[in-house]
């Protein structure tokens, strides 16, 4: 798991992902939230958020990403991550799943 000053690749953060942090922070209260992507998050509202959300934790998934399924191969990324979000969430019960990827 990384901190903000750790070494990786970068993705600015934004606005509305640090009000979506805190949101979840101050209403729904987990004890941990893990964000789990191949780049870290950067800039001012990832430091914000980590500032202000001190259960927030980057978790880097660039290697444990599929590339198939019983047997069958898994050629688009979109696939690939839906898989690696199952074997998230299920491995972590009780969990509370949200999808950021904005463009």
């Amino acid at each position: 798991m990384l901190r903000p000053n750790d070494t990786a690749p970068l993705k600015n953060e934004s606005f509305l992902q640090y009000l979506s942090f805190l949101g979840v922070h101050q209403h729904i209260r987990p004890s941990y939230i893990f964000v789990h992507g191949d780049v870290l998050p950067s800039g001012e509202w990832w430091r914000r958020t980590v500032t202000d959300v001190a259960n927030v934790f980057f978790v880097n998934v660039t290697d444990d990403v599929p590339t198939q399924i019983y047997g069958k191969p898994l050629e688009m990324i979109e696939h690939r991550t839906d898989i690696l979000r199952y074997r998230i969430i299920y491995g972590i019960p009780p969990s509370v799943f949200t999808h950021r990827d904005t463009k």
